[in-house]
C-alpha cells in the first residue's frame, strides 16, 4: 500500500550566534527519532528524501541509520524562507501567527509561494515512485501549509504547534486518509496523487 511518511525533524539546539539554517540536533535525538520510528513499516520505501538544513540533514541521516535508507537531498522540501537573524522567542512566535493568519509579511517566503513550492515538489517525488511509498524530512511551517492544502482546512500557528520534534504522519494514497500521528484520521480531500498511482495488494 502506497504512503507518503511526513517527518519534522528532531529537536533543535538554538543558538543565536548562528542562522537557523545551521542550527543542528539536541544530544539524544538519535534515541528520540529511533523510538518514533517503531513498527513502522518502510516495505516499499527506499529513499529518505530530506531539507538541504542542517537538523532535517541530520534526522535523516537518523532514519537512514535505523532503517537501511538511502539519502537524497531536496532544496524543494525546505522550511519556509525567512528574511530575518535570530529574534526572542516571544517575537518569533507573533511573526509567525501573523503569518498564518495571511498577514503579508515581508519576513517570511509568501505563503502561496510556499504552499506552491511544497505541492509541487511533491507531486514530483510521487510520480517519480508509481506505486511506492515515500519519505520526506521536512518542517513545521511547510508541514502546515503542506497540510492545510491536503485536508482542505485552514490549519494555523497553533496547528504547527502540535507537530512535535520530531514527528511522524503517514499518509495513505489508497485510502486518502492520514493514517497515523499528526492531524491522524483526517480525510486528504486534496491529494496530490492520481488514482493510477494507487496499486492492488
Amino acid at each position: 500500500m502506497a504512503k507518503i511518511f511526513v517527518v519534522r525533524h528532531g529537536e533543535t539546539e538554538i543558538l543565536s550566534n548562528l542562522p537557523s539554517d545551521q542550527w543542528k540536533l539536541k544530544d539524544g535525538s538519535f534515541d528520540v527519532i529511533k523510538t518514533m520510528l517503531k513498527e513502522v513499516d518502510i516495505t516499499d520505501t527506499c529513499i529518505i528524501y530530506y531539507s538541504p538544513l542542517a537538523k532535517s540533514k541530520q534526522t535523516a541521516q537518523n532514519i537512514s541509520e535505523i532503517l537501511g535508507l538511502s539519502l537524497e537531498e531536496r532544496q524543494c522540501v525546505r522550511e519556509v524562507e525567512r528574511y530575518f537573524s535570530f529574534v526572542e522567542k516571544e517575537i518569533f512566535e507573533t511573526r509567525l501567527a501573523e503569518y498564518f493568519y495571511g498577514d503579508n509579511d515581508r519576513n517570511f517566503e509568501s505563503i502561496g509561494d510556499a504552499r506552491d513550492r511544497i505541492i509541487s515538489c511533491l507531486k514530483s517525488l510521487i510520480a517519480g515512485s508509481p506505486g511506492k511509498s515515500i519519505l520526506i524530512v521536512s518542517h513545521g511551517m511547510i508541514i502546515t501549509l503542506l497540510y492545510s492544502h491536503l485536508l482542505g482546512v485552514p490549519l494555523g500557528y497553533r496547528d504547527r504547534e502540535k507537530i512535535r520534534m520530531p514527528d511522524l504522519s503517514i499518509l495513505d494514497m489508497n485510502n486518502n486518509v492520514v493514517e497515523r500521528g499528526f492531524f491522524q484520521g483526517f480525510k486528504i480531500k486534496n491529494p496530490l496523487w492520481p488514482d493510477s498511482h494507487k496499486r492492488d495488494d
